[in-house]
C-alpha cells in the first residue's frame, strides 16, 4: 500500500490509496525502544545486595574501573534511573541505601581538560564520601597535627577531591 498525491488541482492534494500486487517484505523488524537507543539496557547490575566501600575501591586499577566489573559489584535488580540531558545522552544511575553510582559517555559541556569531557566516567559515592581514582595524601609531615594518612575516599568539597572522583570508566 502507498499513497500518491494527485496535483492536477492547483493549491490542493487528494490522496488516493493504491493496492500493489506484489507482495512485499513483511517481515518485522523489531522497533528499537528509546532506552536501548541511548543505551539505558546497556547498564545491567549483577551484584550482592550488600557491597562495601573496598569492594568499588578493588575495582580500581591504575586510576581506572572497568564498566563489566563496576555492573557485577552494584548489586542486582537496581533500576538505571539516568536521565538524559544535553550534555550527556548516554549513562547510568544507580542508588540504594546510602550509595549513588553513576556514570556518563563524554560530557559535551566540560571544561577543556577535564576527565568528564574526555570519555566516559563514573562517580561512587558512599554517604558523604566519594571513591576517588588516585589516594589524596596530606601536604603535611607524619608529625604534624593536620596529618592525615592516605585515604581513597573523601568528600568532593575541595579541588583534589572532586576532579579524582571523576573516575574514567572503561567500557566495552
Amino acid at each position: 500500500m502507498y499513497a500518491q498525491a494527485d496535483k492536477s488541482k492547483k493549491n490542493t492534494v487528494n490522496s488516493v490509496i493504491y493496492s500493489s500486487s506484489k507482495k512485499q517484505n513483511t517481515t518485522s523488524k523489531p522497533i528499537q525502544r528509546l532506552a536501548d537507543l541511548f543505551g539505558l539496557d546497556q547498564w545491567v547490575p549483577t551484584g550482592a545486595a550488600n557491597p562495601t566501600r573496598a569492594d568499588f575501591q578493588n575495582l580500581l586499577h591504575h586510576g581506572r574501573i572497568n564498566a563489566n566489573q563496576l555492573m557485577a559489584v552494584i548489586p542486582a535488580g537496581l533500576q538505571n534511573t539516568f536521565e538524559i540531558e544535553p550534555r550527556t545522552q548516554r549513562g547510568f544511575k544507580f542508588e540504594w541505601g546510602d550509595w549513588h553510582v553513576h556514570g556518563h559517555e563524554a560530557d559535551a559541556g566540560a571544561q577543556a581538560g577535564h576527565v568528564g569531557g574526555a570519555g566516559w566516567v563514573v562517580r561512587i559515592r558512599n554517604g558523604n564520601q566519594w571513591l576517588l581514582s588516585e589516594p589524596l595524601v596530606s601536604v603535611h609531615p607524619v608529625d604534624h597535627v593536620n596529618y592525615f594518612a592516605p585515604r581513597n575516599w573523601a568528600p568532593a568539597n575541595g579541588q583534589f577531591a572532586r576532579a579524582h572522583s571523576h573516575i574514567p570508566l572503561d567500557v566495552d
